[in-house]
C-alpha cells in the first residue's frame, strides 16, 4: 500500500507499461485517496495525490511533475500551511480537523496565465480551494502556491464539514482547452457533500466567476508610424574606408529657345 501506479494504455485499453510506484517521503494513512492530473506552465503535466496523516487526520497533497515518459522530474508537497501563507482560513475552520486534499480536480485555466488551476476539497471544515500553482521544477526554496481562492459556501451560510468530499468541473461546450479565451466567464464546479445534516449525500453546483480576459495588443503597423514633429535623423558620417562621394555636377545651362516661325 501507500503507493500510486501510472499505466499507459493502448487503443484497446490494455496496459502496455507501468511507471515505478509513486510514494511520498512520509507515510500518511491514505496516500492516493484522491488523484488529479493538472497541466502547469508549458503544458507540463503534474499528478496531484491526496493523503491523510494518521496521527491528526490532517491532509497533504503531493505534486509529481512528469516528463513525456511519465518519469518523475520534480516533486512538492502542499498542505494547509501552504494555503494559509496565501490567504486567511475560512471562519468555519476553527476547532475542526481539516482533511486537506480529500478531493482533487483540475480546472481549466481560469486566470489566463497558461496554467490549469487545482481544486482542493477540505473535508472536515467544508471548504474548497482553487490553487494557482507554481510551474515545476520545484526546488523547495520558493512557494509552490502562487495564490488561492476560497469557493463560497452555498447560500452564503456556514459550510457543513462534509462539503468537499468530491469535486468535478463541469466543462463548457466550447473547446476551452484549446482556446482558454473562449471559455465562458462563469464556470461551474460540482461539489459533493457527504453525510452532512444540511446536505445528506447531496451535490452542490458552485459558480466560479472568471476575471475579464486581458485586452489583446493591436497589430503593429508596418512600417511603424512616426509621430508628427519627430526630428529627422541626420545622415551618417562618411566611412573612412570608402572614398568620399564626389559632388554632384552643376546643372546644365538651358537650351536656347527656337525662333518663332515667320
Amino acid at each position: 500500500g501507500q503507493q500510486v501506479l501510472i499505466f499507459r494504455l493502448n487503443a484497446s485499453h490494455a496496459a502496455t507499461s507501468a511507471t515505478p510506484p509513486l510514494q511520498p517521503v512520509s507515510r500518511p494513512y491514505s496516500f492516493g485517496a484522491s488523484l488529479a492530473f493538472v497541466r502547469l506552465g508549458g503544458g507540463v503535466p503534474a499528478l496531484a495525490v491526496g493523503g491523510r496523516r494518521l496521527s491528526f487526520g490532517e491532509g497533504t497533497v503531493w505534486l509529481f511533475a512528469l516528463n513525456s515518459s511519465d518519469a518523475v522530474v520534480s516533486t512538492a508537497a502542499v498542505d494547509m500551511n501552504s494555503v494559509e501563507a496565501a490567504r486567511p482560513m475560512p471562519p468555519q475552520s476553527s476547532g475542526r480537523s481539516p482533511h486537506f486534499g480529500s478531493s482533487l480536480a483540475a480546472m481549466l485555466d481560469a486566470n489566463y496565465d497558461g496554467r490549469e488551476e487545482l481544486l482542493v476539497g477540505v473535508e472536515g471544515i467544508g471548504a474548497v480551494f482553487v490553487l494557482d500553482l507554481q510551474s515545476p521544477p520545484w526546488d523547495g526554496t520558493g512557494a509552490v502556491v502562487r495564490s488561492s481562492a476560497l469557493l463560497p459556501p452555498p447560500d452564503g451560510g456556514d459550510a457543513s464539514p462534509g462539503l468537499g468530499s468530491s469535486l468535478a468541473e463541469v466543462l463548457p461546450e466550447t473547446d476551452a482547452a484549446a482556446n482558454p479565451l473562449a471559455a465562458p466567464a462563469v464556470r461551474t464546479v460540482a461539489v459533493g457533500a457527504k453525510d452532512t445534516p444540511v446536505f445528506p449525500g447531496g451535490l452542490v453546483l458552485t459558480l466560479v466567476a472568471r476575471p475579464p480576459a486581458p485586452p489583446t495588443s493591436p497589430a503593429p503597423l508596418y512600417p511603424p508610424a512616426v509621430p508628427e514633429g519627430t526630428p529627422t535623423r541626420p545622415p551618417p558620417p562618411p566611412s573612412p574606408l570608402l572614398p568620399p562621394t564626389p559632388p554632384s555636377p552643376p546643372p546644365l545651362p538651358p537650351l536656347p529657345s527656337s525662333p518663332p516661325p515667320s
